[in-house]
């Protein structure tokens, strides 16, 4: 992305806060302030220098499993939308800095949801506030008929994956 594409993405972020607060009200407004992306080698070291020695530090992250054949055409699609896929693609932010000693798993879950809310959820991402309503709605009435060939029945079974990451502070 440019610059000013990554600055009015970043900015979007607003607008999802806003529209999962209002879908959750019972989280607090601030929780969703995201401000900008960290940077993984200056949040990391702070985040070391105030633990305790012996102290961990857990990075984790709840992606969509693009293992699962279903989510990686979905997500092909996608990247031909936006430029970009949707679901937790790798990036920076997500690593620890090289250098640090660390154990790092994977784990994998799935949940069986309407396509009504996995289209909704996928619609909440921030990528399609920047593409506007109309762009978006268009999207996601082709995503429907595509899922609605995988899964007729409607009901989606989502595929996510946990990966973790920790490394713990030198006693």
């Amino acid at each position: 992305m440019t610059d000013p594409d990554h600055a009015h993405r970043a900015l979007s972020f607003d607008a999802a806060a806003a529209q999962y607060d209002a879908a959750r009200p019972g989280y607090p407004s601030a929780l969703f302030d995201a401000g900008e992306e960290l940077d993984p080698e200056r949040s990391a070291t702070e985040a070391l220098r105030v633990l305790r020695p012996g102290g961990a530090l857990a990075l984790w992250w709840n992606v969509s499993d693009r293992d699962v054949p279903w989510l990686a055409a979905q997500d092909e699609r996608l990247r031909a939308e936006l430029k970009d896929g949707a679901h937790g693609a790798a990036g920076r932010a997500r690593r620890l800095p090289e250098g640090l000693e660390r154990t790092e798993r994977r784990m994998h879950w799935t949940r069986r949801v309407s396509l009504a809310t996995h289209l909704d959820n996928l619609g909440s991402h921030s990528l399609f506030l920047v593409l506007g309503a109309k762009t978006t709605a268009s999207f996601l009435a082709r995503e429907r008929a595509e899922l609605l060939k995988v899964f007729p029945d409607g009901v989606v079974e989502e595929a996510y994956a946990v990966e973790l990451s920790v490394t713990v502070r030198p006693a």
